[in-house]
Formats: C-alpha cells, sequence, structure tokens
C-alpha cells in the first residue's frame, strides 16, 4: 500500500523499470533453463500489475473518489491511513493535530499501529472523522448459540 507522495514517485519510477525491463526481455541466455526465465518475467508482469493497482488506489484515495471503506475492525490500521490519505493530511499535518512528531505518525503507519496505545488512535479516528462500528459478542460454550453481552459502538463524527 502506497501511504505517502514519497512511496508514489518511488512507485512510479519502479514501475517504469519494471515496464522496461519487460520490453527488452530479448532472448534467454543458454545457461538459464527456459522455465525458469518464463517465470521470472511472470513474476515481474505479476509485480508490476501489484504497483499499478496501488497506484491506482492512492490515486482514487488522494481525488476524493472513494468516501468510505466497508472493512473488518481488523483492518482497521490500513482505513486509518487511506482516510488520512483521502482527508488529503500529510502525516505531518495529522501529527500536529494530535500533538505528536511527523516521525511517530510514519512509525505507527509503518508498524500498521500495533504500538499506538489505544488513545492515540482514538484522537486519529476523531482528527480524521472516521466512524468505526463494531460489535461486542460474548460466545457461550455452545458455539452455536452466542449470547450478546453489549453492543458497542465506537462512533466519532466530528466534521
Amino acid at each position: 500500500m502506497i501511504k505517502n507522495k514519497v512511496q508514489l514517485q518511488v512507485t512510479r519510477k519502479r514501475i517504469k523499470s519494471f515496464e522496461e525491463a519487460l520490453l527488452k526481455k530479448g532472448a534467454r541466455p543458454d545457461d538459464v533453463h527456459p522455465t525458469l526465465w518464463e517465470a521470472q518475467f511472470n513474476e515481474m508482469e505479476a509485480q508490476l500489475e501489484i504497483m499499478k493497482l496501488e497506484m491506482e488506489e492512492y490515486n482514487a484515495l488522494i481525488t476524493g473518489k472513494v468516501t468510505a471503506f466497508e472493512e473488518s475492525f481488523n483492518d482497521l490500521p490500513n482505513v486509518l491511513i487511506k482516510a488520512r490519505i483521502a482527508k488529503r493530511l500529510t502525516q505531518k499535518e495529522l501529527a500536529i493535530q494530535i500533538g505528536k512528531a511527523e516521525q511517530q505518525i510514519q512509525r505507527w503507519e509503518k508498524e500498521e499501529y500495533k504500538n499506538a496505545t489505544f488513545n492515540n488512535i482514538r484522537k486519529i479516528i476523531d482528527v480524521l472523522g472516521v466512524t468505526v462500528i463494531e460489535h461486542v459478542y460474548l460466545k457461550g460454550n455452545n458455539q452455536n448459540n452466542s449470547t450478546v453481552v453489549q453492543s458497542a459502538e465506537i462512533i466519532s463524527d466530528k466534521s
């Protein structure tokens, strides 16, 4: 996933490099097995397609074409990154709004918020105007009969 403009530029350069390499495929060297030769280029084409899709996603986010995410709660870290991009906030701007250093946002995004506290995640949710809805269930001993203990909604809509 492309998380900022620097990564976008790196991805653009890598795409160009991959496209040039694929165009220059040329003849297979005698010491390389045909299957290995073909597999190498198939993998390059697959990687090229992934990079192009990541660029499309980033561009859709930054241009405002994406306004909602249907993701599981486990995907919250990536949703926060996508929401920041969609809100056209840099990592530095987000950091200022929650009272942290830009490098802290960079670290959290790199590690997908694994070491961010719940309180810091709540601050980010508030700044981004993200609404997260999650239900909490306690399963009984009988897996087929789940008992609802509490329905919890984490909602932040400070637009």
